[in-house]
């Protein structure tokens, strides 16, 4: 899975390096799209390395207290300079006092920068993200990622979490995707008992 984005990687890169060898002009497209196929290769590997803790069951995980908010915050920085290029905006809302929940804040972080990711990924330009946790009661939380985008065909909302299974409209925007990243938030939360 690596192969292939980290060959389109050297091959960007190389173009970068001949052209500042020759001391000619770097097209600023050309350094965005090196970003994002790193972006990409980032995101594989934090998948490919959440599914194998999945696989490896409760031994694997790291349970502790975790602040949602916190995590929240950070998936968002992480996106925004992915997002910025695109011209789509990301806006958040947590509660200032945190939101505390028991779990394994790797796997929670992947699970929620992964449909943080596809809300600004499958985007249009000038789009826009709001990633939004809130507390509802004593023991409750939701995490909702709402975006602008096209969404997903109303037939595969029961299946779109399943492994590899993408809408035709995601194949188009966003040919290199595996289909993963959704599979493993869902995993995530059904290792830690949320919806």
């Amino acid at each position: 899975d690596l192969a292939i984005p980290l060959t389109v990687l050297q091959h960007r890169l190389r173009k970068i390096q001949d052209r500042l060898e020759a001391e000619e002009e770097v097209e600023p497209e050309l350094v965005r799209v090196a970003l994002e196929e790193s972006h990409y290769i980032a995101a594989l590997i934090a998948n490919m390395s959440a599914a194998a803790r999945l696989e490896a069951g409760r031994a694997q995980r790291l349970e502790h207290e975790v602040d949602l908010a916190e995590v929240v915050e950070r998936v968002v920085a992480r996106h925004e300079p992915i997002a910025r290029p695109r011209e789509v905006s990301i806006d958040w809302a947590a509660p200032p006092e945190g939101l505390i929940v028991q779990g394994d804040s790797t796997l929670l972080e992947q699970a929620i920068s992964n449909l943080v990711q596809n809300a600004v990924q499958y985007n249009a330009r000038g789009g826009h993200v709001a990633v939004i946790l809130e507390e509802e009661g004593e023991e409750d939380f939701s995490l909702r990622v709402m975006d602008d985008g096209p969404g997903a065909p109303e037939e595969l909302l029961g299946v779109l979490a399943e492994r590899a299974v993408r809408a035709d409209d995601a194949r188009n925007r966003n040919p290199g995707g595996q289909g993963f990243g959704l599979s493993i938030a869902q995993r995530v939360c059904a290792a830690h008992g949320m919806e």
